[in-house]
């Protein structure tokens, strides 16, 4: 519960407020219907016995009725209203720190985040606390309310009546939680399902392409049956719960009323009470749906807190060879080399992370080799380093990397995840934006793979020269070392550093 302890606090200030409102709102509504279902019970049953009587006087049940069914619709009305609002505030809120948590982690952290599950979090599950404000906190309030303020007026015309129905709502509301305490986790399956469709449509063609279409569509169905299961047994345990808090509410109704009966109390009376107990039962069949929403909820909060997901293997320890690697802006670029498993990628991160948490507060920019082309055109992947580029910088920097060659203009669709580029086009495009983020250290790892050796030559010495000032580091497979068309020092993670000339 913790989790939803620490997703309500978002609730704090004006959606808190908002949502007290709420509750007090629906307190009223749903009193005013109980109050009502017993009062015209009571004046329907004494209009009928006392029909003959000159003193009984009409005009004030008559309009106790009438005041009770306005202030019900208008209170019901107000309390949707209000809770709504406040439910949108906090929608809000969550997903704007969800996203902020997204943010905060580190890439390998984030990086095991599937894009399925991602999506899932962020629509299904902040919903879901949705509705733990409007169908659980709202409900599980009002109906706690109105049952104890129920309790006291029976006590007031039949103790016994009020401790059987003190007893029996209190035992409906312990056997539909119980129902409900171990149903299987809809979410996790629901994740899963929507990982898996994700990862489908984005991999389509090249699947079908390969013939693995049917493959993947067993698959697909496979977790589509899944998650259909889990969803039957879940609507299965909270039918069950619902059956046992009906048959519950059905013997209070029962028992408060004989006992009523049975105390010589006065016909109008009995009426009272059958319809004060039968009114709150139906309010409390509403708590098997509250009580598994809570569920769904804490499921949910914690879902939504990425603090604890689970983080790839600690990066391996830095070959002794990395301590000559010293990095400030305007010194000779620094190419790493070595065998594949050296450590070069593992070095990068680390001097991202040593120089970002630095006190010097400049900009750094890794390029990573598996390039993270967003869907969309190319001008929204350049504009995500400079969101005031205009059309001719984008063109410059498309100049730099000769992706104008290739036909592609700030206009072109990259397609989904930048599938309408081949991987040197991708390449370029990530390092044209990283040209366009003007960093005080920039570091590419692995920035001609996949690039022609004139083409890399030239995208490296665009780099060089747009960038005179930033310090560079990149990596650089032994095979590709001609790719380097500027004097740098070099950096073999095998074997002692060799400065100035590449290794032989």
């Amino acid at each position: 519960m913790s989790a939803i302890v620490r997703a309500l606090r978002l609730l704090r200030w004006r959606p808190g407020l908002l949502l007290l409102g709420a509750v007090l709102l629906a307190v009223g509504a749903e009193a005013s219907s109980v109050a009502l279902l017993s009062v015209s019970g009571w004046f329907v049953v004494a209009c009928f016995v006392l029909a003959g009587d000159p003193g009984f006087n009409y005009l004030g049940p008559s309009g106790a009725v009438r005041a009770l069914a306005l202030a019900r619709i208008v209170l019901r009305y107000l309390q949707r209203l209000v809770a709504h609002t406040a439910t949108l505030r906090w929608l809000t809120r969550l997903r704007v720190r969800l996203f902020d948590d997204v943010a905060a982690l580190p890439r390998e952290q984030a990086g095991r985040l599937r894009t399925g599950d991602l999506l899932d979090r962020l629509l299904r599950d902040v919903e879901t606390l949705d509705e733990l404000v409007l169908r659980c906190l709202v409900p599980l309030a009002s109906v706690t309310a109105v049952a104890g303020s129920a309790v006291l007026v029976l006590t007031g015309v039949s103790p016994a009546a009020a401790a059987i129905a003190a007893g029996g709502w209190l035992l409906a509301m312990t056997a539909t939680g119980l129902g409900l305490r171990a149903a299987p986790d809809e979410a996790s399956a629901r994740g899963a399902a929507r990982s898996e469709l994700v990862a489908a449509g984005g991999a389509w063609r090249e699947l079908a392409a390969l013939g693995a279409a049917p493959a993947l569509r067993r698959a697909s169905s496979a977790r589509l049956a899944d998650l259909t299961a889990v969803e039957e047994q879940v609507e299965r345990r909270a039918a069950r719960a619902g059956l046992v808090t009906d048959l519950g509410v059905g013997l209070t109704v029962l028992g408060a009323t004989w006992v009523t009966a049975a105390g010589d109390a006065a016909i109008t009376t009995v009426a009272m009470v059958a319809l004060l107990t039968t009114a709150v039962g139906d309010l409390l069949s509403a708590l098997g749906p509250a009580m598994a929403y809570a569920r769904r909820a804490v499921v949910a909060a914690r879902r939504l807190e990425l603090g604890d997901e689970p983080v790839a293997g600690a990066p391996a320890s830095l070959p002794a060879a990395a301590s000559p690697v010293q990095v400030s802006p305007g010194a000779e670029p620094v190419v790493l080399t070595g065998p594949s498993g050296a450590g070069k990628t593992t070095l990068l991160r680390r001097l991202r992370s040593e120089h970002a948490a630095g006190a010097s507060g400049g900009r750094v920019v890794l390029v990573p080799h598996d390039d993270q082309v967003l869907t969309g055109t190319v001008a929204d992947n350049l504009r995500l380093a400079d969101p005031d580029l205009d059309d001719d910088a984008m063109r410059h920097l498309l100049d730099l990397v000769r992706l104008d060659r290739a036909g592609i203009a700030p206009e072109t669709p990259t397609g989904t995840g930048g599938r309408e580029l081949s991987g040197g086009e991708q390449r370029r495009l990530t390092l044209a934006r990283a040209i366009a983020a003007r960093p005080d250290l920039l570091l590419l790892d692995e920035p001609v793979t996949g690039v022609d050796p004139p083409t890399a030559q030239a995208v490296l010495a665009a780099v060089r020269t747009e960038l005179p000032a930033t310090a560079l580091v990149l990596t650089v497979h032994e095979s590709q070392r001609d790719a380097v068309p500027f004097d740098a020092a070099w950096v073999r993670l095998d074997s002692p550093a060799l400065a100035g000339t590449p290794p032989e």
